[in-house]
């Protein structure tokens, strides 16, 4: 893997006072297509964070987003993660997951750890708990049935979000 520069937490904690919503919409989008690409080709995560995300600098144009540490990656719909498998992954819903198992890691597991990253992407800010954010809310609800169920809803949003600032 080629160099990176930064992760996106210290891009984000360095620059936020700077980025602009132009900016931030294309990190995000960035973000989203290569987790996209990842589940085209059969393949979770498992451990989206914002250490894990890497950004590349170049001059005069935005940061290239490389995702990175698959560690934890498994092909969707595999059974080749035994039973007991601990859970981790820092922004993973552990109350659901410990309840299902992360062997049963699903599409929905990885938009609940996306929201946060794309939240923080929007507002700089970590700490989702006292955030006061309809796309956060609706993407990290304790009522799973009201969470993003597609990515194309998660982008859409996230999108709606920057611009409406």
């Amino acid at each position: 893997m080629e160099y990176a520069d930064l992760t996106l937490e210290n891009y984000i904690k360095n620059y936020n006072q700077k980025l602009s919503n132009n900016e931030r919409i294309s990190l995000g989008c960035q973000v989203l297509r290569g987790i996209e690409i990842l589940w085209n080709n059969n393949i979770l995560h498992r451990d989206i964070s914002f250490n894990n995300i890497l950004l590349k600098l170049y001059d005069n144009i935005y940061p290239v987003i490389k995702i990175s540490d698959f560690g934890l990656a498994k092909e969707i719909n595999s059974d080749s993660i035994s039973i007991d498998t601990e859970i981790k992954g820092s922004l993973n819903d552990f109350s659901t997951l410990k309840i299902k198992g992360f062997n049963e890691y699903n599409i929905e597991d990885e938009l609940y750890a996306l929201t946060q990253v794309l939240y923080f992407i929007a507002t700089g800010k970590e700490n989702v708990k006292k955030a006061n954010c309809d796309f956060l809310k609706k993407g990290i609800s304790e009522d799973k049935e009201n969470r993003y169920k597609k990515l194309e809803d998660l982008k859409v949003d996230f999108i709606s979000l920057l611009k409406a600032r």
